[in-house]
């Protein structure tokens, strides 16, 4: 799982990244849709925390299995908002089959092993 979250990481940190730069580099309709459910600056932010919280778990050898679990579900649910909202708002299905679908199935991977087995936990 660890290499899921390093992935992970730098796919919440990239993505933060370009929802603050004023010129985007991402797809103009994703940020439209973005901008339809909260602030860009937002989103931006909550990757940033995710990129953040994603770091602090791959580094600290201490097992919390509480913060495994909080910062697992929020990389997975902020992941699967990110993805599904151009599918869901613009009904562009597109999105769905594009590479990009593999970052919210890591994060669900990762929750998923949350814990999954005597490595997991100890990890956690």
């Amino acid at each position: 799982t660890r290499p899921t979250m390093g992935m992970l990481f730098v796919a919440s940190l990239f993505q933060g990244i370009q929802l603050l730069v004023l010129d985007p580099i991402i797809a103009r309709p994703k940020r439209v849709t973005l901008e339809h459910i909260a602030d860009p600056d937002l989103w931006a932010y909550a990757h940033l925390l995710a990129a953040a919280l994603l770091l602090w778990r791959l580094w600290d050898k201490t097992s919390r299995p509480f913060w495994a679990w909080a910062c697992n579900s929020f990389s997975c649910a902020l992941w699967l908002m990110t993805c599904l909202a151009p599918a869901v708002l613009l009904g562009d299905t597109t999105t769905l089959a594009s590479p990009l679908v593999v970052i919210p199935l890591g994060a669900m991977w990762v929750l998923m092993r949350t814990e999954a087995t005597s490595r997991d936990r100890s990890q956690a």
